[in-house]
């Protein structure tokens, strides 16, 4: 078997992970439009099905989605990294029904992963059938396919590349050379592309470390410090936007609450335990590490039958990530250390690095394991046959021990007995099979046993539904006349309905807005007023589809005002705004005086001559100085020109706190407003040219190759 497998190529290797991915979820390939990959959060897969299906509307009709008019008062789309707009294996949204892409989508990357895993692995024991195992084994961890199952999208793409990385950093620090700069750059910045920063970001630290621990020397550092300054500018496009987004938006305003994710003792019950899983958290995709009892029995078994200094490595790294997730005062002692490491919300993330870096270790064991001539140390076996009687003796006892040893950390489930039954008796399994290793068959039960476990468990939460991401309500849709109506609700938005959430729950939101509309929570605020200034008309129930219409006058898309009061302090703002009798369709409120200030009521005409995501013309006829408000948000990015005379240049100021409003002297205006910020276009001038000097320098160490090889 080890010799066939041995005589395989990487691409009939490639071919062989295909299918297995596809034959496991050949209910999911085969599932009819409309039917998606899993149910359990609906509210984040609403959030990925939406945003996809926006970028490739947007991008077949020849736009790139800079801004959408549909969500939050107009917002930042593609400075949120989770569009992944320019993400290229998003190609296939632009041609296969979104549910279909969504589904093929994870199966892609479940196959990137896997075939990462397997050259990784394989270059380390130069055996495929071992690479191959591991390979499956990575792909059905817990802490990797339960992000699918919870509709993460933005995650899987992100980490299934991060093998593919200490693959080639092994391979730089082999060949001793600095070929591998160019892939290692074109990886990281796919990554980037991929929209998951913090991935992106854990993938740098756990790279630096795995760097310094197996492949450390002058090469490979300089390799992949210089990887990163390269794969920063290739992506320079999607970095720049978004560092401003960041730096506009709610995550950095401290107003909104996140629930911040980090290890405990409980979560380790996952390891043995896989049934507890789901009732050790809510977010169980975050806090499962289950890759199968027989396998983390088989790494015990590499790590006591044969110790080696690699294995130590392993462990240690293993154990520094470990307390970096970890909540209790060592990983704020570490953390310390990593810039920046404190700014993200959920440390467990790196439960999928801590994953990834048992595989060595699982490989050793599998090595040990169907090796006819390795003998297992006797007092192991003896020890897992204790460990195992002792379970199933005393699991009556131990349930209600662990659930007390817990119950101040986690609501834990009353029926653990049967679990730890399970747990015990599949440890007396192996301890058995173990005694038995020298035939044949023995080797096959537990490699079977062992790869079936995970899968079983992980499959178990993907079922193919239907799911209308739509949220058309059959009431909403009688009201639903023109882009001057919006709604919101209690949880959920769409960017196709202009329905959007009531509180702004959403970390990405610009910060000004979130500011605003937090007062919908405020007591003793005049809800209406609010509501009309945000140009909201329906609020719909998300669980029973009741529709609430406001009665209340309301600001249009594009507004004139002939009164204003300039107001730059937030709190004293707010005050005027929501005073119940405070006339906002009369009166503006300006953070800055104006050009050309409004003296006496006048005579306005005013025609929306265009109007898409990223600009909308105007027609302004007015007989006195005016302020022309758009009810879209303010963002820097905006810039607003005379469409007869572009040398003639509007200054946007803020207005109502989180609009853009500009000045108008008295006559006649054709006034484009359009966003250009100039972060995206810094971003694209460096990454087209980073793009350029990289295919160029490619294609020159490909001909002066072959011009070698010829002479």
């Amino acid at each position: 078997m080890q010799k066939f497998f041995d005589k395989l190529n990487n691409f009939q290797i490639a071919l062989i992970l295909f299918f297995i991915i596809s034959i496991i979820h050949i209910d999911i390939i085969w599932a009819p439009v409309g039917y998606y990959f899993s149910k359990f959060d609906l509210k984040d897969l609403n959030y990925y099905i939406n945003i996809r299906q926006y970028v490739s509307d947007s991008l077949l009709s020849g736009v790139i989605p800079l801004w959408t008019l549909n969500i939050f008062s107009g917002h930042p789309f593609f400075a949120n990294s989770e569009t992944a707009t320019f993400y290229p294996f998003n190609f296939i949204f632009l041609f296969l029904p979104i549910s279909k892409a969504i589904n093929w989508s994870f199966l892609l990357h479940f196959f990137i992963l896997s075939f990462s895993v397997f050259l990784w692995i394989n270059n380390k024991i130069n055996r495929k059938l071992v690479s191959l195992y591991t390979a499956i084994i990575a792909v059905f961890s817990a802490s990797f396919y339960l992000h699918a199952v919870a509709g993460h999208l933005s995650n899987i793409i992100t980490v299934a590349w991060f093998p593919l990385l200490l693959f080639l950093y092994d391979r730089t620090f082999k060949n001793n050379n600095y070929k591998l700069i160019i892939p290692i750059s074109a990886v990281i910045s796919l990554q980037i592309f991929a929209g998951h920063f913090q991935y992106v970001y854990y993938t740098a630290i756990v790279s630096f470390i795995y760097v310094l621990f197996f492949c450390f020397n002058k090469t490979t550092i300089i390799t992949l410090v210089f990887s990163y300054f390269v794969a920063l500018s290739l992506s320079a496009v999607q970095l720049l936007p978004s560092v401003e987004f960041y730096l506009q938006g709610a995550r950095i305003s401290g107003i909104l609450q996140h629930v911040s994710i980090k290890s405990s003792m409980s979560h380790l019950i996952t390891l043995m335990f896989p049934v507890f899983t789901e009732f050790t958290s809510y977010y169980f995709w975050e806090t499962a590490i289950y890759i199968g009892i027989f396998n983390i029995l088989i790494i015990s078994l590499a790590i006591f039958n044969n110790l080696k200094k690699n294995c130590l490595k392993y462990i240690l790294l293993i154990v520094i990530l470990y307390l970096l997730t970890y909540q209790h005062i060592i990983s704020y002692v570490l953390s310390a250390i990593i810039p920046l490491f404190n700014n993200f919300r959920s440390p467990i993330k790196l439960n999928f690095f801590i994953s990834i870096l048992t595989l060595p270790l699982l490989s050793y064991g599998i090595i040990q394991i169907i090796s006819k001539d390795i003998k297992i140390n006797k007092y192991f076996i003896y020890a897992t046959i204790i460990f195992a009687i002792v379970i199933v003796i005393f699991s009556s006892k131990l349930s209600p021990f662990i659930i007390n040893l817990f119950s101040n950390d986690v609501t834990l489930h009353n029926s653990f007995q049967k679990p730890i039954l399970i747990t015990g008796c599949f440890v007396l399994l192996f301890s058995i099979c173990l005694f038995f290793k020298k035939y044949i068959p023995v080797r096959i039960i537990i490699l079977l046993i062992a790869i079936l476990q995970p899968i079983l468990f992980v499959k178990n939460y993907t079922k193919p539904f239907f799911f209308n991401n739509d949220y058309k309500y059959e009431r909403m849709k009688v009201f639903y006349k023109n882009n001057d109506i919006r709604y919101f609700s209690n949880e959920k938005y769409s960017l196709q309905y202009n329905y959007e959430n009531i509180f702004g729950t959403t970390s990405d939101v610009l910060k000004n807005y979130l500011d605003f509309i937090k007062h919908l929570e405020a007591p003793n605020v005049d809800t209406e007023n609010i509501f009309a200034m945000l140009r909201c008309k329906y609020v719909v129930d998300d669980d029973t589809s009741k529709v609430s219409q406001y009665n209340v006058k309301m600001l249009k898309r594009v507004n004139i005002f002939y009164k204003y009061i300039t107001e730059q302090d937030k709190e004293k703002t707010f005050s005027i705004l929501f005073d119940k009798d405070f006339d906002f369709l009369q009166t503006v409120v300006l953070d800055k005086e104006p050009k050309y200030k409004p003296v006496n009521q006048g005579i306005s005409t005013i025609n929306i001559l265009s109007l898409n995501d990223n600009k909308i013309e105007i027609e302004c006829k007015t007989t006195e100085p005016a302020i022309i408000l758009v009810s879209s948000n303010y963002e820097k990015g905006w810039k607003a020109y005379n469409l007869d005379n572009k040398d003639i240049k509007y200054e946007i100021i803020q207005a109502n706190y989180i609009y853009r409003a500009i000045s108008v002297d008295k006559g006649v205006h054709r006034i484009r407003f359009e966003y250009k910020p100039l972060s995206f276009l810094i971003g694209s001038w460096i990454s087209v040219f980073s793009w350029v000097l990289l295919i160029i320098t490619a294609i020159s160490l490909y001909c002066k190759r072959k011009y070698i090889k010829l002479k």
